[in-house]
C-alpha cells in the first residue's frame, strides 16, 4: 500500500552532550545534520521498512534546503519537494543528554515562504492508500484531506499540537493519533483525562484513535474498544528525538502491510521504536523490517 505526506520539513543541528548544563559551559561529544519534521521522518520510517513512500513539503532555496532536498530524494520512495526561492528552510536546533537519550529543541522556523502546489499529490491519490498529515499547514491540509476522501485515500494525522481550527481537519481523518500534549488540547482543563480525549477523537468519526505516552506507553483504541499497551524496556537509550514520529510511520506500515489487529500494529510500532531509540539520528537508527521482527522474536 502506497503512502503520501505532507508536512513541515527542517534541518534537524543535532549536538550531544554528556549532560545537560544550565547557564553554564559544556563540551560537544558528537554533532549530526538531519531530516526532521513529523511527517517526512514518520515517511523515511516506512519506506526503510520496505514500503512505497511519497512525500511532499516545501524548502527554501539556501544551504539547509539543497540538504533536505538531497537526503529526502534518497530516504523515500518519490520527493515531490517544493522549493520556494526566496524563503529560509526550517531548522531545529537538536540537544541530546547522552545519559538519559532526552532531548531539548530550539525551533528556527521558516520564513517567506510561497503557497505550495500540492495538485501534483492530489493526482496520485487512489482508494486504500495513506495521507499522513501533521495539521500545520491548515487550509492545505483541509485540501489534501478532502481530496483524499473523495478518491478513498485513508487519512491519518499526527496530533502534536491541538490549534484552534483544527476540528475541521479531524472530522476528515480516519486515523487520529496524537502526542500527549496534543491530546491534551482536546481536553485543556483536563490534561490527563485520557478516557475523555479518546472520546473526542472517537466523535470525529475516526476508525483508529490513540495516545502515545512515551515510556508510559501507548493507548489505542478503535469506535468500541480500548487498549493500553505499556513500552517495551530498552536499558541502552542513545536518542529518543523523532522517536514518536518513527512511531507514526511503522503503525501505517503495520496497519497497511502486516496485521489487522490493532494490538499487533501497535506491538510492532512500539518495537520499531525501541530499536531506533538505541542509536543517534534518523538515518542511523529507523529500522528494517528484519530488525523489528528480530527484536520481537527476542521479547
Amino acid at each position: 500500500m502506497k503512502i503520501f505526506g505532507y508536512g513541515l520539513v527542517n534541518v534537524d543541528d543535532m549536538v550531544v552532550v554528556q549532560q545537560m548544563v544550565h547557564d553554564g559551559k559544556t563540551t560537544a561529544t558528537g554533532t549530526l545534520r538531519q531530516v526532521g519534521g513529523p511527517v517526512p521522518v514518520a515517511l523515511q520510517a516506512f519506506t526503510k521498512l520496505g514500503g512505497d513512500a511519497s512525500f511532499c513539503g516545501a524548502v527554501g532555496y539556501d544551504e539547509p534546503g539543497k540538504f533536505i532536498s538531497h537526503r529526502i530524494a534518497e530516504s523515500v520512495t518519490e520527493s515531490l519537494l517544493q522549493v520556494c526561492q526566496n524563503g529560509t528552510t526550517s531548522r531545529s536546533i537538536v540537544i541530546i543528554e547522552a545519559i538519559t537519550g532526552a532531548r531539548t529543541i530550539v525551533n528556527i522556523p521558516a520564513t517567506n515562504f510561497e503557497p505550495i502546489d500540492v495538485s501534483t499529490l492530489i493526482g496520485k491519490f487512489q482508494v486504500g492508500s495513506i495521507l499522513h498529515l501533521d495539521g500545520r499547514d491548515l487550509e492545505t491540509n483541509l485540501i489534501l484531506a478532502s481530496a483524499a476522501k473523495s478518491a478513498g485515500t485513508i487519512v491519518s494525522i499526527d496530533l502534536g499540537t491541538m490549534r484552534p481550527g483544527r476540528e475541521a481537519l479531524l472530522s476528515q481523518c480516519d486515523i487520529i493519533l496524537a502526542s500527549k500534549s496534543g491530546s491534551a488540547g482536546l481536553t485543556p482543563d483536563q490534561p490527563d483525562n485520557i478516557d475523555a480525549q479518546l472520546a473526542i477523537m472517537r466523535s470525529f468519526g475516526a476508525s483508529v484513535v490513540g495516545i502515545t505516552l512515551a515510556e508510559q506507553g501507548v493507548v489505542v483504541g478503535d469506535q468500541t474498544n480500548t487498549y493500553r499497551l505499556p513500552a517495551f524496556q530498552v536499558k541502552d537509550v542513545v536518542d529518543t528525538n523523532g522517536a514518536g514520529d518513527c512511531f507514526h510511520g511503522a503503525f501505517l506500515f503495520a496497519y497497511a502491510n502486516l496485521y489487522e489487529n490493532l494490538q499487533d500494529i501497535t506491538r510492532f510500532a512500539q518495537a520499531c521504536v525501541a530499536v531506533k531509540i538505541t542509536a543517534l539520528g534518523n538515518d542511523a537508527g529507523l529500522p528494517t523490517l528484519p530488525e523489528v521482527m528480530d527484536f520481537l522474536s527476542s521479547v
